[in-house]
């Protein structure tokens, strides 16, 4: 597994050394039973409650167990395949940022360890999401994988590391994102699509608004390609229209009467549009 880690008290590199991380600073960081490593410091939480609480991860896991983002995960599987071979990458350092319970970053893990040595370090200020990530990980056998606690403004890579870079959805840091990636190394972010969950708004509002389009240009970054990837979707049952409205935005600001209809339907076709940005690294 590729080394480069460093200590986000010293910023020197990290040694694997049984069962902690060391660097010659004789900072240490010990791996949890479960597999993963808390590289978070006291000072870098943004409050009491950091990353998604544990009642949202759950909802997110019973969501994602149903296979309705399969083809989303599909998606973003293609675009890294494709720089993998295009490029000749014989080794890949990826970091998944904001990887939330590994549902995607497991499963690109195991998919490109096909046709690449590829590292993988999966990011999260979740505490609750990073023990969902090391589960599956153990489950499925992955290796030259590990899951980090740890804060996107304040990763714990060295300087010019990172082949490539995922951000699906989480508030980015770009000055950040660009210090690790390599010179000529990857960053794929992924953004809603203007029609992005309308049937599931639908049910909630009188009013639907579309979703803003973002700022595409990132400082040190040229956008190589942007592409639209929308399809439909239904939901069977109630569990599924809840556990996706809870890993929302709008689980948190929608007037209780547009909640209360949605939670009483039985079934719901919506769609789901993501934009895929993908930018190198001058």
């Amino acid at each position: 597994m590729e080394k480069i880690l460093y200590c986000p008290l010293c910023h020197q590199g990290l040694e694997k050394v049984d069962n902690t991380y060391k660097c010659i600073n004789k900072h240490s960081y010990d791996i949890a039973k479960k597999g993963f490593v808390n590289l978070l410091l006291a000072n870098q939480h943004h409050s009491d409650k950091s990353g998604d609480e544990k009642i949202m991860i759950e909802a997110r896991t019973f969501f994602l167990d149903s296979g309705k983002y399969a083809s989303f995960r599909e998606k973003i599987l293609e675009v890294m395949k494709s720089v993998v071979e295009e490029n000749g990458y014989k080794t890949f350092s990826f970091v998944d940022a904001g990887c939330g319970e590994g549902y995607y970053t497991n499963y690109i893990h195991k998919e490109l360890s096909k046709i690449t040595n590829i590292s993988t370090f999966g990011v999260d200020l979740s505490k609750s999401a990073i023990n969902y990530c090391a589960i599956r990980q153990r489950q499925e056998h992955l290796e030259n994988e590990l899951f980090i606690i740890g804060n996107l403004m304040y990763l714990p890579f060295k300087d010019n590391s990172v082949d490539f870079l995922l951000n699906s959805f989480a508030k980015i840091d770009e000055t950040e994102f660009l210090r690790v990636v390599k010179k000529g190394g990857w960053y794929l972010r992924v953004l809603p699509g203007k029609t992005h969950l309308k049937g599931l708004k639908e049910a909630i509002y009188d009013n639907v608004r579309l979703n803003e389009e973002k700022e595409y240009a990132l400082e040190g970054f040229t956008l190589v390609n942007e592409e639209t990837f929308t399809t439909n979707i239904t939901l069977d049952n109630k569990e599924q229209i809840k556990s996706l409205f809870m890993m929302t935005p709008y689980f948190y600001k929608s007037p209780k009467n547009g909640v209360e209809h949605l939670l009483s339907l039985d079934n719901l076709d919506t769609e789901i549009s993501f934009n895929f940005l993908l930018y190198k690294k001058a």
